[in-house]
């Protein structure tokens, strides 16, 4: 077998990607300090403004249960309202029965019986229509109010809309019945005022449930908005510099493993002179 000694271009090869791998690495581990230098800059800012965030955060929460609580008040007054047109419309039913002249004194009586039974109910429906101390459809009643921003300075209101007998909206009264057909005439026109007027206080009660909606649909996104922020306060050129790094770590690994390979040659001329 014949052997010669010349240079080891294999081996060489090795080396020079070695070195240029040294070379980027360095580049890279640079890279990395200073990015790690400038996201200690920006942790610092960010922990003010993420406090700042979360504080917002926190006040948002606050409107949310503010408007949650005014949703459920009224819902509670508005379905109230439903139950008192539903009953003034049975009562319009039994005042226009009560119009007939031929209705003998038994029937009569019968029939406003079932009327003072129907309209005593509203009083019965405007007691139950309370939700957390808040009665909007009472005499005297409170209005439903809600928050809409986290310093106060804005809210949405509701006003109170008094559905009692003989109120300004259901103007029927009491003891209004149909002991007679005079007294049938009346109660019917007042019954059908109050039918009118109770379309009118449900109409401000949808608007008022369409606008706390509103109000909560954009708070719920607003405050995913500040969430979200939070977690992308810190940048992430630290997290890619570090990843590059590790990479060229990894290639210098394997580089210098042909190394051995490349130098089997000359090892095996070394051998003989031994």
């Amino acid at each position: 077998m014949v052997f010669t000694v010349d240079p080891n271009a294999g081996a060489f090869a090795v080396l020079q990607n070695k070195k240029q791998t040294g070379k980027s690495l360095a580049e890279a581990q640079a890279k990395a300090d200073q990015a790690g230098k400038t996201d200690e800059r920006h942790a610092d800012s960010a922990v003010t403004l993420e406090g700042q965030l979360e504080g917002d955060a926190s006040g948002l929460e606050a409107v949310k249960a503010s408007l949650g609580r005014a949703a459920s008040a009224l819902d509670v007054a508005s379905a109230a309202a439903r139950k008192v047109s539903d009953l003034l419309s049975q009562l319009q039913e039994k005042a226009e029965r009560g119009l007939d002249p031929d209705l003998d004194e038994g029937s009569r009586a019968v029939l406003n019986e079932a009327f003072a039974t129907e309209r005593d109910l509203i009083g019965d429906v405007i007691r139950d229509a309370s939700f957390d101390g808040i009665n909007a459809i009472a005499r005297g009643g409170q209005s439903i109010a809600a928050l809409t921003s986290a310093n106060g300075r804005r809210a949405v209101e509701v006003p109170a809309q008094d559905l009692a007998l003989g109120g300004p909206n259901v103007t029927l009264k009491p003891k209004q019945g149909l002991e007679s057909v005079t007294a049938a005439a009346d109660t019917l026109e007042a019954v059908v005022a109050s039918r009118a007027n109770v379309d009118k206080v449900q109409a401000v009660f949808e608007a008022g449930s369409e606008s706390i909606d509103a109000q909560q649909s954009f708070i719920g996104k607003l405050s995913a908005t500040i969430e979200a922020g939070v977690g992308n306060l810190v940048e992430t050129s630290l997290e890619s510099e570090t990843a590059n790094l590790q990479a060229l770590q990894v290639k210098q690994a394997l580089g210098v493993q042909p190394l051995p390979i490349a130098n089997q040659r000359p090892q095996a001329i070394l051998s003989l002179l031994k």
